[in-house]
């Protein structure tokens, strides 16, 4: 069996290094930020912006990390058609022959949020995958549900 992949430092910081091991700081650091590239369909470039904020803002996204952010948002787009499909043709379909079949956008979709999913992990973008980020030591947008406590007097 592999070993596992090491966690990057900065994972390890938005954790607040669960496991208490020195972290390692020689490693090389890409340039923060990225950029849109002009190849993407226009569902992946809104996806994009969309994301790419809150990534950069958490320390996500670095220059290196623009081609995988590109490839998920660009399976998003991919999924996004083949829903907007199913949504026109239905679920499933009839054949010349007079066949009733699955749609085959049902296949199409399925694949790419397979591959969204993979993605979104990745880039700590699901529910699971941010409660392994725990925000230690992020600044940032206080969210509603802190507001509200604050606003009430309440301590927790």
């Amino acid at each position: 069996m592999a070993a596992p992949h090491k966690t990057p430092p900065n994972i390890l910081k938005l954790k607040g290094n669960p496991g208490k091991r020195k972290i390692e700081t020689n490693i090389p650091e890409p340039f923060a930020g990225a950029y849109c590239p002009d190849w993407l369909s226009d569902y992946a470039k809104e996806e994009w912006d969309r994301v790419v904020g809150e990534l950069q803002r958490l320390g996500l996204l670095t220059l290196i990390d623009q081609t995988s952010l590109a490839a998920y948002c660009q399976v998003f787009s991919r999924w996004r058609e083949a829903e907007e499909k199913l949504r026109e043709k239905g679920v499933v379909i009839t054949t010349k022959q007079g066949n009733i079949i699955q749609n085959p956008a049902v296949g199409a979709a399925n694949q790419a949020l397979t591959l969204m999913h993979k993605y979104l992990v990745e880039f700590g973008m699901t529910p699971v995958a941010r409660t392994k980020l725990i925000n230690r030591g992020v600044e940032g947008k206080e969210d509603e549900f802190d507001k509200m406590k604050r606003r009430s007097g309440s301590a927790s």
